[in-house]
C-alpha cells in the first residue's frame, strides 16, 4: 500500500469500492501492525498534530508532538450543541512509539479491522 494512502486510512477516511479500484489496491492483502505502526511514528514525527490539532472539533484521540513528548487528547463532545466538549482526557507520553501504539489500540481498535483491511 502507497504512504499517501496509508495516511488517509490512519486519519479515519474511508474509501470506497470506486476509489481502491483507480488506485489498484484491490482485492488486498492484509497489512503487517508493525508497517501500518512505522508509518504512523513517521507521520507523528513530522507534524505537530496528527491527524488534526484540537480547532477541528473531532472526536476521538488527536497527537500533538512537542518534541520530546507526545499528548494524546482524547475528545467526546456534547449531544447539546457543537464544540461542547463533554469529555477530553489527556496522556502525555515520552516517546513517539508509545503514543503510536496508543493511537492505534485507543482510536483504531488495531490489530484489527481498518477500513476492510486486516492489519495483522
Amino acid at each position: 500500500m502507497d504512504s499517501e494512502t496509508l495516511k488517509l486510512l490512519l486519519s479515519g477516511c474511508h474509501l470506497n469500492m470506486e476509489e481502491r479500484s483507480k488506485r489498484g489496491i484491490w482485492p488486498h492483502p492484509p497489512l503487517a501492525y508493525s508497517m501500518v505502526r512505522n508509518q504512523l511514528i513517521q507521520l507523528i514525527e513530522n507534524q505537530a498534530w496528527f491527524p488534526s490539532d484540537l480547532t477541528q472539533k473531532s472526536e476521538g484521540v488527536v497527537i500533538e508532538n512537542r518534541g520530546a513528548t507526545f499528548v494524546c487528547y482524547s475528545l467526546t463532545y456534547s449531544a447539546f450543541g457543537p464544540g461542547i466538549v463533554s469529555e477530553k482526557s489527556q496522556i502525555l507520553f515520552k516517546s513517539v512509539i508509545e503514543a503510536a501504539d496508543f493511537y492505534l489500540k485507543h482510536e483504531l481498535r488495531l490489530p484489527g479491522d481498518l477500513d476492510g483491511w486486516k492489519v495483522i
